[in-house]
């Protein structure tokens, strides 16, 4: 199970490096205020484990008209850049992004009409 176990798109998200006691501690009123974060952790600033790279591209929202159709994922970042790179937050970005879903799947990096999916 990670990110509390929410699997569709619409929340937020805390990224923390795992040796960064101090950040997670400081980042624990985000899981209740406002858009609820869970933690999700990272052992390297360069790179997300494989389990958090496929759960932020599980949970990236699509959308069908328009991407004012929402909804929106945000994530946290707690920590400078040496604990968390600055292409590792941009690749966080970009894998959570909102895409067209007639146009883009995520899971394959092909287009949706490629694999005759409506």
């Amino acid at each position: 199970m990670v990110g509390w176990n929410i699997t569709g798109p619409g929340h937020g998200f805390t990224l923390v490096r795992r040796d960064d006691w101090q950040g997670a501690v400081a980042s624990a009123p985000l899981s209740h205020l406002g858009f609820h974060s869970p933690l999700l952790l990272t052992d390297s600033a360069d790179k997300l484990p494989e389990a958090v790279e496929a759960y932020y591209k599980q949970v990236a929202p699509t959308y069908l008209t328009t991407p004012a159709e929402g909804p929106y994922n945000m994530t946290y970042v707690i920590g400078d850049w040496k604990r968390i790179s600055w292409p590792l937050q941009a690749h966080v970005d970009f894998i959570s992004e909102m895409s067209n879903r007639r146009v883009w799947n995520q899971s394959t990096g092909g287009r949706y009409s490629d694999s005759g999916q409506p």
